[in-house]
Formats: C-alpha cells, sequence, structure tokens
C-alpha cells in the first residue's frame, strides 16, 4: 500500500461532506472529472502526524444501488479501488441516522475499512435527538465521531483516527448487500442498535420557532399584525413629533 494514506469521503447528499473536505484539505484541493463523464472529482491532500493523506470527495449516494450518474461514478470508484484505499469516512446527517445507516452498513459488507463521521448533531439535539456514539461504536464495531464541519468541531480527532490503522468489520457479511431481503435485514438491526443508542427528548425552543407559534395563529396572529401596524403609525405619526419640535426649538433660538 503507498505511503501516502488514501481516504475517500461517501455519504448522502447534504450531509455536510463536502464542508468536511473543506474543513480537512483547506485550499490544498482540486477539481477535475471522472473519465468518460462530467462529473466532478475532488480531491485533496493534508498532513498530520507525520502522515500524508490524499482525500477523495465522492459524489453524494443514497443507495448502494445507483440512480444517477453521480451515484454510479461514486459506487464504481469505491468498488474499483477498495484494495487502495485505507480508510471509507461514512459522513450522516445525524439527525437522519436510521435512514443513513443503511448505505453504511452495506459499504462495510464491501470489505471497506469505515469511520463514521456524526455531523450536524447540533440539528438533531434541537429535534430532541440525543445520540451515544460510544454505543454506537460499540454495537457497530466501528468508530463513531462527533463532527462539526462548519465549526471545525472534532476535526483534530478525525485527524488522530485516520492516522491509527482501521480494521474491516462486517455488518450482515454473508448477505448479498443488495437483495431485498438483506436490506429488510439491515433495517431490522440497525433499528435495534438505534433503539438502545439514541434517546428522544422535547424538542428544543428557539426563539423564531416561538414567534413563528404565536405570529401565525390563527387568532392571535391577526391581533399581533394590527399591533404592529399600530406601533408602525404611532412611530410615524406621534413620536416623531419630539425630535421634530426639539429641532424647531433649536432653531428659533
Amino acid at each position: 500500500m503507498s505511503s501516502v494514506k488514501k481516504i475517500v469521503l461517501i455519504g448522502n447528499p447534504n450531509s455536510g461532506k463536502t464542508s468536511l473536505f473543506n474543513a480537512l484539505t483547506g485550499l490544498n484541493q482540486s477539481v477535475g472529472n471522472y473519465p468518460g463523464v462530467t462529473v466532478d472529482k475532488k480531491t485533496g491532500k493534508f498532513s498530520h502526524d507525520n502522515l500524508d493523506f490524499e482525500i477523495i470527495d465522492l459524489p453524494g449516494v443514497y443507495s448502494i444501488k445507483p440512480k444517477s450518474e453521480d451515484e454510479k461514478v461514486a459506487l464504481d470508484f469505491l468498488q474499483q479501488n477498495a484494495n487502495e484505499v485505507d480508510t471509507v469516512v461514512y459522513v450522516v446527517d445525524a439527525s437522519n441516522l436510521k435512514r443513513s445507516m443503511l448505505l453504511c452498513t452495506q459499504i462495510m459488507d464491501k470489505k471497506c475499512r469505515v469511520i463514521v463521521g456524526l455531523n450536524m448533531l447540533d440539528v438533531a439535539e434541537d429535534n430532541g435527538i440525543l445520540i451515544d456514539e460510544s454505543k454506537l461504536a460499540e454495537k457497530f464495531e466501528i468508530p463513531f465521531l462527533r463532527l462539526n464541519s462548519r465549526t471545525d468541531k472534532g476535526i483534530d480527532n478525525l485527524k488522530n483516527t485516520l492516522a491509527k490503522k482501521q480494521k474491516e468489520q462486517e455488518f450482515l457479511g454473508f448477505e448479498n448487500p443488495e437483495y431485498t431481503s438483506s436490506i429488510l435485514k439491515r433495517y431490522e438491526k440497525i433499528a435495534e442498535i438505534l433503539a438502545t443508542s439514541i434517546t428522544k427528548t422535547a424538542k428544543r425552543g428557539s426563539i423564531t420557532k416561538l414567534l413563528d407559534k404565536y405570529a401565525m395563529h390563527p387568532v392571535l396572529g391577526y391581533f399581533i399584525f394590527l399591533l404592529i401596524l399600530t406601533l408602525m403609525f404611532q412611530s410615524i405619526f406621534s413620536w416623531s413629533a419630539y425630535p421634530t419640535n426639539g429641532l424647531k426649538m433649536d432653531l428659533v433660538h
């Protein structure tokens, strides 16, 4: 295997994967095309702990069965380069973990060494979803790391983990990951694991949600609207008289 560690980023679209790619590589990145297609190929480099890394940001994927050119390119690359890839970083939207983990388990059964990056944890917690990543790591037998690619939180921990050699870990193993029966078994097993690793609490309130609750109310909303209009007219025609009179008095004197 090359002295340069090859890392692949993969995950569902809009999971924060590209933000993580930017956080890892900074400006040390390039964009090209995969052979024979117009899909962008984004690669970058970084160094950590006296090791050099090449990182490839694959197009977003929903399923092991490609339904678009982008998905086909991503999965073909992973299949054809599995022996050369040191680690697959599977980036998930933590607020949609059940949906996201199906593809992760299918990639695990493709003999890939996988690390899961739990991104968008703030969104999950706002929705009352509390995730115990240590339990997930224990049940899936692969690392689960807390990340926030927008604030660079967890990036150093991810680099430290990438510097260590990861092991292959199968999920179902003997099942073809594309079979319908296999998919049902995966969802069942994933649900069992998540049930012991996730706690659901009341959703966190926010100022905008609180304002929406009252401003969009079918009855209270009209009163709030009239109150705002009244205050606007009051500020224009009544309250403005005070500074106007003050200016007139200054001019007289």
